[in-house]
């Protein structure tokens, strides 16, 4: 044996061992590297158009439904959601013209409105330019919110003393006597803020039920009623004490908690702004959201004068949140879209929606909702019959 030999055999057994050690490795990686996840290339592109207060939630929800890979007739569906204020998004699908009208929004296959007044709307604009209805029918709701006139705790349970009143007399306050016909003539005129009836759903339902109050009835609504002198008044009134008029509630809001937070340290300004508010005819969900300090500039920082829910005696709105599937979509997308409400419609996903204030697809408050706004349970809720589509496009055209 040579030198050389000898000086070559300690790292024989190193080199095998590294060698050894490397396949070890190797064969391990094999074993327990992640399992490659369902092929999903082919899975049914679904489009959703949801209206803005809920957009954000409905975004999270598909993600959460994509991830689950669910299957329906062996296909699984990979929905997208983008937001769009419901009277845009009618005026939209009313035109005929998605694109033109929306060009950085795609065409959605499923539109959730906040209410079906929006697809009645939309049915009658259909009818008016001599084309199919895309919404013929009744469509059931993910979610559901009453309308009611949100109110500062103080002020609120002021009203609420003085027994059950309508639209008629909390709405009516807006005239001269305004709160000193309550006792406080130091809190001054009776305004209230709204939403543009054209384009928000809260400012729609709002406006009708103001109708509703001049008539002093819940139901039948009809264009004779709306060209009644004693009605035409008595809307011109209440209308002439909005304070605040917005094409959203949300940033209505938004506005009142930045007051709220900023307290005296405000100034002059945000203190008349807090003050001025004597209500507000918003969504139950956004009472809860505000109170809960979910529309604060500093997110989770609940309001020093939360907000109290009142509703009108004689009764109120409710916000469906109809779940449209649109003509446009084709049988495998009307299929996805089925899968994809059931999803919406479990109870997870439902205990999501009722986070965020919402009452649930079959009108059932949770007890921390009914607790935050001080509302009241679904037993104990009169709901409106929504008007006829002709009654709501006479409205809008005499505001």
């Amino acid at each position: 044996m040579t030198a050389g030999q000898r000086s070559a055999r300690p790292w024989l057994p190193y080199t095998v061992a590294v060698v050894a050690g490397l396949a070890v490795i190797a064969a391990a990686y094999v074993i327990v590297r992640p399992a490659p996840g369902p092929d999903r290339s082919g899975c049914v592109a679904l489009e959703v158009n949801s209206s803005t207060e809920k957009a954000d939630l409905v975004a999270q929800l598909a993600a959460r439904y994509n991830a689950a890979d669910r299957r329906f007739g062996g296909r699984c569906a990979e929905v997208t959601v983008h937001g769009l204020n419901s009277g845009k998004a009618m005026e939209a699908l009313a035109a005929g013209n998605w694109s033109g009208r929306q060009p950085g929004i795609p065409a959605p296959q499923v539109w959730l409105p906040t209410s079906s007044l929006w697809t009645g709307r939309l049915r009658l604009l259909d009818e008016q330019a001599g084309r199919a209805a895309q919404t013929p029918d009744r469509y059931p709701s993910i979610a559901n919110s009453p309308l009611v006139i949100a109110m500062p705790l103080e002020k609120g349970e002021l009203v609420r003393q003085r027994g059950k009143l309508g639209w008629a007399d909390v709405l009516g306050l807006s005239g001269d006597a305004g709160w000193a016909a309550f006792g406080r003539p130091e809190w001054g005129r009776f305004t209230f803020g709204k939403d543009n009836p054209n384009l928000s759903t809260s400012g729609l339902a709002a406006t009708i039920a103001t109708y509703y109050a001049a008539v002093r009835r819940s139901s039948d609504l009809t264009k004779a009623d709306l060209a009644k002198p004693a009605v035409t008044q008595f809307v011109r009134r209440i209308e002439a004490n909005v304070s605040h008029y917005s094409d959203d509630s949300v940033d209505l809001l938004r506005d009142l908690a930045e007051a709220d937070l900023g307290g005296a340290a405000a100034g002059a300004a945000g203190d008349a702004r807090a003050r001025d508010m004597s209500a507000v005819v918003v969504q139950e969900e956004l009472v809860y959201q505000y109170n809960e300090g979910q529309l604060s500039p500093t997110p989770g920082q609940k309001p020093r004068v939360p907000l109290v829910a009142v509703h009108p005696s004689e009764g109120t709105f409710n916000l469906d949140h109809p779940y449209v599937v649109l003509p446009s979509a084709d049988a495998a997308q009307q299929a996805a879209a089925q899968d994809f409400l059931a999803f919406l419609q479990d109870d997870p996903q439902q205990r999501s929606f009722a986070d965020l204030g919402f009452r649930d697809h079959e009108r059932r408050a949770s007890d921390a909702l009914v607790a935050a706004v001080r509302g009241g349970t679904d037993g104990q809720l009169t709901y409106f019959d929504p008007p006829a589509p002709e009654v709501v496009d006479a409205i809008l055209r005499g505001w």
